[in-house]
């Protein structure tokens, strides 16, 4: 459990470095150890030690510090003479009603103040109690700042509404907008065919874009409102169409990035947009109009006598490991409340001979024939792409695939994902502790010394770390497992603050919601928040693999990764009658024979990153360079690379854990 909050400190210490704002916030909450944390990396004992520390290193006060001027409370106008007891009031918060309303009603009007302190006056030091004293009125209104927000945005949709409906009209509108349809389908054909007789090089046939403008521009100048309508109601309608019968998937992408391109940047295109924007800001705004502020939870006697002599010492660790739930249970209260910073695709320049794009392959498995890596080799070469591989396990290499935490490599790889090097990255974190085929009981039949070897679950919903009672050995795997998941994440969110894409496979959720997923757990659940981050749920047996074997991809920046696998399926694939439970014939675990990607599921998810890179190519990518006073790093990588590219005959693909 340390290592799990090492990890998810490092999550939100990335995120919140590049302006992503969480509520409520993760640093200076309680964890299930009873320390509490600093996002520096210092902890507490208590939560008044954090917040000494939090206001005098790092300038953080509290919650209530830009509401306090004086001892006045600027909404109920009662006097409590010194400012820390005008603190306490807005700090309260009743155990009846839940809510302390004068703190809410200052927050929801957006009301700050100049921080002034007032302390006791002279004459009323050394009395045993001082009374607040009522003020005289009037009260003053706080209007809550969204509702004024509200009607600013009604006003706006409607300046916006009224512009959308002033436009001028053909005087035949029905056959214009035939013409005008029958003439954009006309052009794309004709754009196809060039594109076709020139072999599919985009260079050569031009923009698609370009053809739509130049036949839009004979179109008379006062009808530019309408015909702009016009192109859009035919994007919507019939360029599926028109596009459908290319039987080319490169021309159709061509084809929707070209509208894409041209609808952003329209200018009735984007006022449509921005009422929907506004009808969304509304509508959520009427939503937190109705929900209190985030404020101080509520104070429970039992809470008052919770001290660190009342905790045995000598059962910490215990105590973290039995207290996870609860500690995962608060993580998944975490929202987001602002995205980090956006970046464009990194590739590599002054690493290679030329601009490169840098993919790495976490728990890449074996290397063979038709694995990921072969297939992003062969696709980047048939579309002109400079791409640098480098597959990581194991499996590959006992040295530079080593993935632990502490490892070399790891350490180099951090350094890579650091510097936004990374372009793209693949990854399949073991699944050997999360398994759902754990909870499959051994056959009746079964010897009785065979049933205390069979592997038993290690994990559940509510338990993802680990359940009680396991073996030394078992909670070994659960680390090392937990690691390997973090580390995924980890790569995630690198890329997540410093560009590039990311793809991750893992067995699909199990239907029993009691049992273990790393899709469950509660970071994944907010990664997946994103509005750039989705899991889709692929059957392998659609791409040759001998059992259903449903699997989740969990992408970052790939919008097309559906049409990109299913443009790779073995199209007369037949459902498989085997499934993988229990031992095979000769005593092997039927689930080791489905470690391994079938060649075509490969080949979909090389073919979802190239895809990508060529269009993120195209839309412009970042620069990125190493430091050049690190050769060991630049060693380290020109080795791996050279060593990941070796296919060997007879490699196999090892467990997931190891032993050590």
């Amino acid at each position: 459990m340390q290592d799990v909050y090492h990890w998810h400190r490092k999550f939100f210490r990335e995120l919140e470095r590049h302006d992503a704002v969480f509520d409520p916030p993760f640093f200076g909450r309680q964890l299930g150890e009873g320390a509490f944390h600093c996002h520096c990396g210092r902890h507490f004992d208590t939560a008044q030690g954090l917040s000494t520390h939090r206001r005098k290193a790092h300038g953080i006060f509290s919650l209530e510090h830009d509401l306090l001027n004086g001892a006045t409370c600027p909404v109920c106008l009662v006097h409590f003479w010194t400012t820390q007891r005008l603190q306490q009031h807005l700090s309260y918060v009743s155990r009846k009603t839940g809510r302390n309303r004068c703190y809410q009603t200052l927050r929801k009007s957006g009301y700050t103040t100049v921080y002034e302190s007032l302390r006791m006056p002279s004459r009323l030091r050394g009395a045993n109690r001082a009374e607040s004293v009522p003020c005289a009125g009037p009260l003053t209104c706080f209007t809550p700042l969204l509702e004024t927000r509200i009607k600013e945005w009604r006003t706006e949709i409607a300046n916006i509404e009224h512009e959308l409906r002033d436009i001028k009209w053909p005087p035949n509108e029905e056959a214009a907008a035939l013409t005008l349809r029958m003439g954009l389908s006309r052009v794309t054909k004709e754009w196809f065919h060039q594109f076709c007789d020139l072999s599919h090089d985009i260079q050569k046939v031009g923009p698609l874009e370009d053809r739509w403008f130049d036949y839009l521009i004979q179109w008379p100048d006062e009808l530019d409102a309408w015909y702009s309508d016009g192109l859009l109601l035919w994007g919507r309608d019939d360029l599926p169409d028109v596009t459908a019968e290319f039987l080319d998937g490169e021309a159709e992408i061509f084809a929707d990035e070209a509208f894409y391109q041209v609808s952003k940047d329209m200018p009735r295109s984007q006022m449509r947009d921005r009422v929907a924007f506004l009808r969304q800001c509304i509508t959520q705004a009427q939503t937190d109009l109705a929900v209190d502020v985030n404020h101080r939870p509520i104070r429970k006697p039992e809470d008052d006598c919770h001290s660190r002599s009342a905790r045995n010492d000598d059962d910490t660790i215990l105590t973290q490991f039995r207290h996870q739930s609860e500690w995962h249970s608060e993580l998944r209260k975490i929202q987001w409340k602002d995205l980090p910073n956006d970046k464009p695709t990194p590739i590599a320049h002054g690493v290679f001979d030329r601009p490169t794009f840098l993919i790495v392959h976490l728990f890449s498995g074996r290397r063979r024939e038709s694995d990921v890596h072969w297939h992003l080799v062969q696709m980047a070469r048939g579309r002109g792409l400079e791409v640098a591989i480098l597959s990581m396990d194991t499996a590959v290499s006992s040295y530079y695939g080593d993935l632990s935490a502490n490892s070399i490599s790891w350490q180099q790889l951090e350094k890579l994902y650091e510097q936004g090097v990374v372009s793209a990255t693949i990854c399949g974190s073991p699944c050997e502790t999360f398994s759902a085929a754990r909870h499959v009981p051994p056959p009746e039949d079964t010897p009785e010394h065979v049933k205390r070897r069979w592997p038993r679950p290690l994990r559940t919903f509510e338990r993802l770390f680990g359940l009680d009672g396991l073996r030394a050995k078992e909670l070994r795997q659960c680390r090392q497992g937990s690691a390997f998941m973090l580390q995924a994440i980890m790569a995630c969110i690198w890329h997540l603050t410093r560009g590039g894409i990311f793809l991750s496979e893992h067995p699909a959720p199990p239907t029993d919601p009691d049992k273990a997923s790393i899709w469950t757990s509660a970071i994944i659940q907010l990664l997946l928040a994103h509005p750039d981050i989705s899991l889709r749920i692929f059957n392998q047996w659609q791409w040759g693999a001998p059992v259903k074997k449903p699997t989740g991809l969990m992408s970052l920046r790939l919008p097309f990764l559906g049409r990109s696998m299913y443009a790779c399926a073995d199209g007369a694939a037949t459902f498989p009658t085997e499934v993988a439970i229990g031992k095979d014939a000769q005593g092997q675990f039927k689930t080791a024979v489905c470690k391994e990607y079938p060649p075509l599921f490969s080949q979909g998810i090389a073919k979802a990153v190239i895809d990508q890179l060529c269009t993120d190519f195209r839309a412009g990518v970042q620069p990125c360079n190493l430091p050049n006073d690190d050769q060991f790093l630049r060693e380290w990588l020109r080795e791996a690379l050279l060593d990941c590219t070796v296919i060997h005959q007879h490699s196999t693909h090892l467990p997931d854990y190891q032993g050590h």
